[in-house]
C-alpha cells in the first residue's frame, strides 16, 4: 500500500493507494463518533439547466432576481454574489449563451409542460446544457487554479464507462465548445469526455427538499470535491456526507453562525477563509463546503466509506444502481447476508436469515445486525444518513456538526 497526497487532504485522513482499489481514505489517527473527518470547498460547481432561472449560480440560494444581460444564462441573488462570480463567470459566459440559445429552441406546451417527441428533446437539451456547464467551469478552473485542477483530473474514471447517448452527448457539447472562443485553452473531445466521465464517476449532486417530501431531493447543482471523491462506497459506510446548503443564505445570518462547525484548518481553501477573516466562511465557495463526520468510533487506519445510495434501498435495486451509476458491483458482507435472506425466505417461506453471518467477509454481520444499523443511521424522514452529535470537548464547547 502507498500513500499518496492530494493538496486539500485533511490531517485527519491519509490518501492510501493500491492496485486493486485505487485511492481511498483511511482515518489518520484515532477518531471519534461524530467528529469531522475531512471538509472541503469545491473546487468547481455549476448549475442544473433547469434551475438556472430561480437559482443563484455563485451561492446556489433560491432568490436569483439578478441575471448576465450577455448570456441569459446565469442569475444571482445579489450585487455581492454577481461581482464575486465576475471573473469566473467571465470565462464562462461565451458557453452559457451558446447554450441558451440551443435551450431557448425547445418548445413547450401551452400549459409549460413539455410532453412526447417535444418533452424527449427537451430533456436532452437540458442534459447537454448541464454537460457544457461542467465543461466550461472545469476548462476555467484549468485556466486559472492549474493545481486543483489537477486534483480534478487525478479524480479516477475508468470505471464510469460512457453510454452511446452519453458519448453522443459529448461530441455535441464538444461542437458547441468548437464554435465558442473565449481566449482559453481549447476544450477538445477527450476533454468533453474526461469531465463528462469525472462528473459520472466522482461528482457530487448539491440537492434540496423538493416540495414537502422530505424524501423527493431536487438537484440544484453539481461540484467536484476532490479529497472527498476518495472515500469509497460501503453499504455499511463508516461515515456520512453533511452540508449547510439549506442554511441561511450570506446576510441573513451573523459570521459566527455561518461557521457553526468545526473546520479542519489545513483544508485548502477553508483554511485560508479562516485565517483571513471568519466572515468569509459564509461565502462561496467555503459556504458550499461539504463534511464527512464519523457514524461510530474508529481505529487509525480505518477505512473512511460512505454509501453511493440510500441505507434503506435493498440489496437489488442497490446493486443495479451501483453497476449503472458507478460501473462496479457490491459484494460486500451486508450484500451477501441479504441475498442470502432472500435465498431462505424463498426457498420455504420460514426466516431462516437470522442464523447466518458471513464471518469470512465480517465477523457479526447477520440480518440482525444489518437491519439496527439501518435502522439507527437512516433517517426514517428523507432516507439520508445520520451520524452522532460531537462532544462539547470535540467542538470546543459549540454545536455538534449533524
Amino acid at each position: 500500500m502507498a500513500a499518496t497526497s492530494i493538496s486539500s487532504a485533511s490531517a485527519n485522513v491519509h490518501v492510501a493507494s493500491t492496485e486493486a482499489q485505487g485511492r481511498y481514505l483511511l482515518a489518520a489517527r484515532p477518531i471519534a463518533a461524530g467528529e469531522v473527518l475531512l471538509a472541503e470547498a469545491p473546487a468547481a460547481w455549476w448549475l442544473d439547466a433547469r434551475r438556472r432561472g430561480d437559482t443563484c449560480a455563485r451561492c446556489l440560494g433560491d432568490k436569483a432576481t439578478t441575471a448576465c444581460v450577455d448570456c441569459g444564462g446565469c442569475a444571482w441573488c445579489s450585487d455581492v454574489c454577481r461581482q464575486e462570480d465576475a471573473a469566473r463567470h467571465a470565462f464562462c459566459c461565451p458557453f452559457m449563451r451558446a447554450s441558451e440559445a440551443s435551450l431557448q429552441q425547445i418548445g413547450q406546451g401551452s400549459d409549460g409542460t413539455r410532453t412526447g417527441e417535444v418533452g424527449a428533446a427537451a430533456e436532452e437539451a437540458y442534459e447537454e446544457a448541464t454537460l457544457l456547464a461542467c465543461v466550461a467551469h472545469t476548462a476555467e478552473l484549468r485556466a486559472i487554479a492549474p493545481s486543483a485542477f489537477a486534483d480534478v483530473w487525478a479524480m479516477h474514471a475508468d470505471l464510469a464507462r460512457l453510454t452511446a447517448e452519453e458519448e453522443g452527448r459529448c461530441a455535441r457539447v464538444h461542437a458547441t465548445c468548437t464554435a465558442v472562443s473565449n481566449g482559453g485553452s481549447p476544450v477538445d473531445l477527450d476533454f468533453v469526455r474526461g469531465a463528462c466521465a469525472r462528473d459520472k464517476a466522482n461528482g457530487f449532486a448539491l440537492t434540496s427538499v423538493a416540495g414537502d417530501d422530505a424524501r423527493e431531493h431536487r438537484e440544484g447543482a453539481y461540484a467536484f470535491y476532490p479529497a472527498l471523491a476518495l472515500a469509497n462506497h460501503s453499504c455499511l459506510p463508516t461515515a456520512a456526507r453533511f452540508d449547510d446548503l439549506e442554511a441561511p443564505p450570506p446576510g441573513a445570518a451573523s459570521s459566527s453562525s455561518a461557521a457553526r462547525f468545526p473546520i479542519d484548518a489545513t483544508v485548502g481553501l477553508l483554511r485560508t477563509a479562516a485565517l483571513e477573516s471568519p466572515a468569509l466562511l459564509a461565502r462561496p465557495p467555503c459556504s458550499l463546503a461539504t463534511r464527512y463526520v464519523a457514524l461510530q468510533a474508529l481505529d487509525a487506519g480505518s477505512e473512511i466509506a460512505i454509501s453511493y445510495t440510500p441505507l434503506d434501498v435493498t440489496v437489488a435495486p442497490r446493486s443495479d444502481r451501483l453497476t449503472e451509476e458507478y460501473g462496479f458491483g457490491c459484494g460486500c458482507a451486508r450484500c451477501l447476508v441479504e441475498r442470502q435472506a432472500e435465498a431462505h425466505h424463498g426457498a420455504d417461506g420460514a426466516d431462516h436469515s437470522h442464523s447466518h453471518s458471513v464471518a469470512d467477509h465480517e465477523p457479526g454481520v447477520d440480518v440482525t445486525y444489518v437491519n439496527l444499523f439501518v435502522l439507527k443511521y437512516c433517517c426514517a424522514r428523507c432516507s439520508g444518513t445520520l451520524a452522532p452529535l460531537a462532544s462539547s470537548a470535540q467542538v470546543g464547547g459549540g454545536e455538534g456538526v449533524a
